[in-house]
């Protein structure tokens, strides 16, 4: 925040969290769906009604302001739009909503999770990240241009240009977790290349319609992660973009959430990495995102998430029973 206030920056960022409310199961530990998929019903939103309403009063009495809230396409499942902010009050506001809505989903005898892909067949949740620059003491949106490509200024064409330069160590930041990269799917509005788009929901960073002044939509990262560290290497690798010029490239259209492998090649669009452990390599690497970050806290970051990688891969579960055990 102070190397984009030297160069007369100021970032306006907000999160959009999704997450699950769940059932406890009726005959042990496990949980049910509140109820059929509703996406973007005004049924949805009454699925449960008491839960909401008292979130929602609970936010705005803590000073957090709801743009506008949905149910995503999971059964039970909740997107909820925060306000925008300066980038310290926004990592606070989606911080604070995620422990209320949490401890409010307990309250009312349910789980609230922001876990992201806790079902195989059923949506992940992601946390989104828009972003936008204006001066430090206000004015209009820098990133704005109707004459530009994709409707973008230089300044934000660059700054989108950092982001997809440095894609692979942010996933690392945004998606933290070994169930993080089961969300990466074809046709599920997560990204799997690293790309920008106009209006389209699967890629890397999205430009949203033009009904509002321009700003970028980072759509890699989800609710696990820690949005101060994830919001630190954003906002490094965009102005790394600003002060090299980065030109952002690949901007694509069409299905970008279906490329095959030869037409990612073809425009020249890397993969997102699959695993925790290969984005982990990827931001080790990353020597500009490590120090805008801080090299300590990103070396211990890295040796904390290997060792969560090491358990995973160690684990034996009915996964491997079920493939394995009467095979050989």
């Amino acid at each position: 925040m102070e190397r984009a206030a030297g160069r007369g920056l100021h970032f306006n960022t907000a999160f959009e969290p999704e997450a699950y409310i769940l059932a406890r199961g009726q005959d042990g530990p496990g949980v049910q769906f509140l109820g059929a998929p509703q996406f973007a019903t005004l049924a949805g939103l009454d699925l449960e009604p008491l839960f909401m309403q008292e979130l929602l009063a609970s936010l705005q009495s803590v000073g957090l302001q709801v743009e506008q809230w949905s149910e995503e396409y999971g059964p039970g499942q909740i997107e909820v739009n925060l306000h925008y902010a300066d980038p310290q009050s926004a990592a606070d506001g989606v911080t604070t909503y995620k422990e209320l809505f949490r401890a409010l989903a307990q309250r009312h005898g349910f789980i609230g999770t922001f876990m992201p892909k806790p079902f195989q067949d059923a949506a992940g949740s992601g946390m989104h990240v828009h972003i936008s620059a204006s001066s430090p003491n206000g004015g209009g949106n820098l990133f704005d241009e109707p004459q530009g490509e994709l409707d973008l200024s230089a300044l934000g064409r660059h700054a989108l240009g950092g982001l997809l330069t440095h894609g692979a160590a942010l996933t690392a930041l945004g998606a933290t977790t070994v169930n993080s990269y089961k969300r990466f799917l074809p046709g599920s509005w997560a990204p799997t290349h690293i790309v920008a788009s106009y209006a389209n929901r699967a890629a890397f960073v999205r430009v949203p319609e033009r009904e509002t002044a321009r700003r970028l939509e980072l759509r890699i990262g989800d609710g696990a992660g820690n949005p101060y560290i994830y919001l630190a290497g954003i906002f490094t690798a965009m102005l790394d973009g600003i002060e090299r010029a980065i030109d952002p490239k690949p901007i694509v259209s069409g299905d970008v959430g279906a490329l095959t492998e030869s037409e990612a090649a073809a425009v020249g669009a890397a993969p997102v990495p699959r695993t925790l452990e290969r984005a982990l390599e990827a931001l080790a690497a990353d020597q500009i995102i490590r120090e805008g970050v801080g090299t300590l806290i990103v070396d211990e970051f890295i040796k904390v998430k290997q060792s969560e990688w090491e358990a995973f891969t160690g684990h034996v579960g009915a996964w491997d029973r079920e493939w394995y055990l009467n095979r050989y």
